[in-house]
């Protein structure tokens, strides 16, 4: 499922944030 791949982005994005 593609799904997982955004939350992943979200939490990368706060990661690197």
């Amino acid at each position: 499922m593609f799904l997982m791949d955004i939350v992943f982005m979200i939490i990368s994005s706060l990661i690197l944030v």
